[in-house]
């Protein structure tokens, strides 16, 4: 046995105390509550009662006082007689804070923000960063440091590493954070601080592609796990990808369509009357991104049925309402995902000197041109599934695909509603447009 000045207590990550001798053997359950409780009131002394609730919160022994007495002498014994003080009603522990690592922790963050310097705020703050090994109170079973303490130091870690990071980035290239960034934002995805850093690291190299795609991926995250959309911080960096050279987004209140006018023969067929029930289904899970695929032969309407009903829903789609041909059954060859995505591109504003060379780039940057915006397209004339799946945006859109063929696998992998034509009846006059 030594004495309390010969102790270090880590709960930064695993539980660890070692004394002049090695590692003090502290066993787990209630003796390692019963510690760490007065390890995060050092300097002060702990009623029994609060010693009582953190040890025993649900069945407490018929004897408290009796027992944590019992815990405390066995304790001194591990750690020195001079650990613990005993006061009427109370017990503290006699350590000096900087032998406990969350208060040595502490100590350097509060030396960071009073440095006034730079260079030496982000040092302290690295300084308290490598004290951290995992996730604290690893090895400590007990619901009091779970709900209540646990949370509050990830907080302050949470901090601490932001605020490292704006340091670091201010002062070397940001592209050099963007690794540790993507492990974060995996790590803790519902992090929307930590999204905005990775988004405007992502600009501030010049991957305005993969920036975007960030966002779009940040606000699935968000919409999805919280409920909600992402914050201020968060929109206007993406605000500020999206205005970079000359990328504007059209204003909320004008929309831009560009579907093809109806024709106004246009008489009531079967089928659109299950269109009709599809509406239903998109406006109770607007949220959702909505596929369509009416499929059917040559020549029996689908273009005519898919302008119609687009019109019919497209005041839901007040941001972007595109039509693209897409040329899968023609004279000539099927247009190219990377083609039909610099089209979409120029159609939601984006110049064409700002459109990146590579299919997956524009597929990125679609989505994130696209990401907040409740748009509608129309995609005419698919050949398959593969040529359609690059075109898709995020959430709050409405997707209608016309196609010769039945686009099973936009149906089983990316959750596509089919509607099939059927030959008209002899009653039924429609007008077709473009043959399709």
């Amino acid at each position: 046995m030594g004495t309390a000045a010969d102790i270090r207590f880590q709960v930064l990550g695993p539980w660890e105390v070692t004394g002049a001798r090695g590692p003090v053997p502290i066993p787990a359950g209630r003796m390692r509550v019963l510690l760490a409780s007065l390890m995060m009131s050092i300097g002060r002394a702990v009623p029994i009662k609060t010693l009582a609730e953190r040890v025993w919160p649900e069945q407490r022994p018929s004897r408290v006082p009796a027992t944590l007495h019992t815990y405390v002498a066995r304790l001194r014994r591990l750690l020195g007689q001079d650990a613990i003080q005993t006061t009427p009603g109370h017990y503290q522990l006699a350590v000096a804070p900087h032998r406990i690592d969350l208060w040595l922790f502490r100590d350097l963050l509060r030396r960071a923000s009073a440095a006034g310097e730079a260079h030496l705020e982000l040092d302290l703050l690295r300084q308290a960063q490598a004290l951290w090994r995992g996730q604290p109170f690893t090895g400590v079973d007990s619901t009091w440091l779970d709900h209540e303490v646990s949370p509050l130091m990830m907080d302050e870690w949470f901090d601490a590493t932001e605020r490292r990071i704006d340091l670091e980035m201010r002062s070397n290239n940001p592209g050099d954070r963007i690794g540790e960034l993507r492990e974060l934002v995996t790590a803790y995805p519902a992090r929307e601080s930590l999204w905005v850093r990775l988004v405007a690291a992502l600009h501030r190299s010049g991957r305005r592609a993969e920036a975007l795609d960030a966002y779009q991926q940040a606000r699935d995250v968000l919409t999805a796990e919280l409920g909600r959309e992402p914050g201020d911080a968060l929109r206007r960096t993406h605000r500020r990808v999206l205005l970079d050279g000359g990328t504007a987004q059209p204003a909320r209140g004008t929309p831009v369509c560009h579907l093809p006018r109806e024709l106004t023969t246009f008489r009531d067929r079967a089928e659109l009357a299950q269109l009709r029930r599809l509406t239903a289904t998109i406006e109770r899970n607007e949220r959702l991104t909505h596929i369509v695929a009416i499929e059917g032969p040559q020549g029996i309407g689908k273009t005519t049925l898919a302008v119609h009903w687009a019109r019919q829903v497209a005041a839901a789609y007040p941001d972007l309402r595109m039509h693209l041909d897409l040329r899968g059954y023609g004279p000539g060859e099927p247009m190219t995902a990377s083609a039909a995505l610099e089209a979409l591109l120029r159609g939601a504003g984006v110049p064409t000197d700002l459109i990146p060379p590579g299919a997956d780039e524009r597929a990125a940057m679609l989505r994130g041109t696209l990401a907040g915006r409740r748009v509608l397209l129309l995609l005419d004339n698919a050949r398959d599934a593969n040529q359609v799946r690059p075109l898709l945006p995020g959430a709050d859109s409405l997707v209608v695909v016309t196609s010769r063929t039945r686009l099973r696998g936009l149906s089983i992998r990316d959750g596509a509603r089919q509607v099939t034509l059927g030959p008209l009846p002899p009653h039924e006059a429609l007008a077709p447009v473009g043959g399709r």
